[in-house]
């Protein structure tokens, strides 16, 4: 070979081996920045998932004071409404004087009960009372009220005078029949009839 030739292509291969060894340092700076970004990659994965499961650790703790604030809430209103239960228990009056007030008031309506039924005998009897006069009433009101030839000389009911005999509360009459007890003011007034049993209201309608 010539020696330019040679000259020309030793040129030629350093040349080559420049360029061979200048792709090698950029392929090698490549792979670097290739493996620095790999390895940069899976830190932020790391890091994205240990951010993940620590929010989902704070979701679950929110979770559990939310629960637990709840529990809270029910037990604090459980225990307010307990203390007003409390309160009004506490106010009312004890058994033991709640039967008194009971015993009481069953004695007061026992008695009202007795007054009601004295009461109502005592104004069974003032009928009875008021049949009777209202009998003895209308008898000396036909008496007087027959004509002056059958009452002539006839004194006063109850009266001794007069020309024929009078007729005698309690005795007879000229014509025979029986005279009237006049009831007495004591009697009228006390509810009581004495002299005259339950068929003296018959005797005396009947006479």
């Amino acid at each position: 070979m010539e020696t330019g030739t040679l000259a020309s292509a030793e040129d030629a291969h350093a040349s080559l081996l420049v360029a061979l060894a200048a792709v090698e340092a950029v392929a090698a700076k490549a792979g670097g920045v290739a493996r620095a970004a790999a390895a940069e990659r899976e830190g932020h994965t790391g890091r994205l998932a240990a951010a993940d499961a620590a929010a989902a650790d704070a979701r679950a703790a929110i979770d559990a004071r939310r629960a637990e604030l709840a529990r809270a809430r029910e037990a604090r209103g459980q225990q307010e409404e307990y203390e007003g239960l409390k309160a009004g228990v506490a106010a009312l009056p004890r058994r033991g004087e709640t039967a008194a007030a009971a015993a009481k008031a069953a004695a007061r309506g026992a008695a009202l009960a007795a007054d009601a039924d004295a009461a109502t005998a005592t104004l069974a009897w003032r009928r009875r009372q008021f049949a009777v006069l209202d009998s003895c009433v209308a008898e000396l009101t036909a008496l007087y009220a027959e004509p002056d030839a059958d009452v002539r000389g006839r004194g006063p009911p109850g009266g001794g005078g007069g020309e024929g005999g009078g007729v005698m509360m309690g005795g007879e009459g000229p014509d025979g029949a029986a005279g009237m007890a006049p009831a007495g003011d004591d009697d009228v007034e006390s509810g009581e009839a004495p002299g005259l049993a339950d068929d003296g209201e018959e005797d005396a309608m009947e006479s």
